[in-house]
């Protein structure tokens, strides 16, 4: 796992993960953007906050912009979002981890 990119992640969730992985990751990090290329990761990280349907709609589209193949998506939330995991893995996300 040697690129993983970090959308809209907090430094506190980078340096959760990037333990939780042996501390031998890097993480790129970058604001989300419609249609962003996704070529050359191995992993991406999107920490839900806020709208559910603004996270929703920012999974789709990672999935669409990485063309469906088998990469991970894992969405990093907090412990006060209480909403189903159910919506975020319809959506296109691999996993979701509650920090």
């Amino acid at each position: 796992m040697n690129r993983i990119l970090g959308i809209d992640c907090s430094p506190q969730v980078n340096k959760s993960v990037s333990e939780l992985l042996g501390g031998k990751v890097s993480i790129q990090n970058d604001s989300f953007q419609e249609g962003m290329p996704l070529d050359g990761y191995h992993m991406i990280l999107f920490e839900a906050c806020g709208d559910q349907e603004y996270n929703v709609k920012r999974i789709r589209s990672l999935r669409y912009a990485c063309k469906f193949r088998n990469l991970p998506i894992i969405i990093i939330r907090g412990k006060e979002n209480h909403i189903p995991l159910k919506s975020y893995i319809m959506a296109g996300a691999t996993e979701v981890l509650t920090l």
